[in-house]
C-alpha cells in the first residue's frame, strides 16, 4: 500500500499521517497494466475547531519509512497551506466516487 506522509516546511507543525479503512494491508494489490485505480484524501473530513494549519505537501512512497534513499517517494504539493486533523485516506478504488467513500469510512492509524 502507499504510505502517506502529511508534512510542512522548515518551522511548520509536525508531519502527521491518514487513517486508513480498517483491515487495508495484508495481500499485495495486483494492478492490472492499463487500469486505473485512485486514492482520495480528506484533510479534515470533520472541520475541526482544532486543525493544525500550516501543511503544505503530501509525500507518498511504497516504503514505510520515509527515510528511504528518496527514489520512491513523491512530492505532491497542496496548492496552499492546508489545516490538518484526523486525514482520511482511501486508496485502490476502480472510480474517484469509490475512493472518497472508502476515505469516509477511515478509522485506523496508518502504520
Amino acid at each position: 500500500m502507499p504510505y502517506v506522509w502529511i508534512t510542512a516546511g522548515a518551522g511548520g507543525p509536525e508531519q502527521t499521517r491518514p487513517l486508513v479503512l480498517s483491515g487495508l494491508g495484508g495481500a499485495p494489490m495486483v494492478m492490472a497494466t492499463g487500469r486505473t485505480k485512485y486514492a482520495a484524501i480528506d484533510l479534515d473530513p470533520d472541520s475541526a475547531a482544532n486543525a493544525v494549519a500550516g501543511y503544505t505537501t503530501l509525500s507518498i512512497t511504497a516504503n514505510p519509512t520515509p527515510d528511504t534513499s528518496g527514489k520512491d517517494v513523491q512530492e505532491l504539493q497542496l496548492p496552499a497551506p492546508a489545516k490538518v486533523a484526523k486525514a482520511k485516506l482511501g486508496i485502490y478504488n476502480d472510480n474517484p466516487a469509490d475512493a472518497i467513500r472508502i476515505a469516509e469510512m477511515a478509522t485506523t492509524p496508518e502504520q
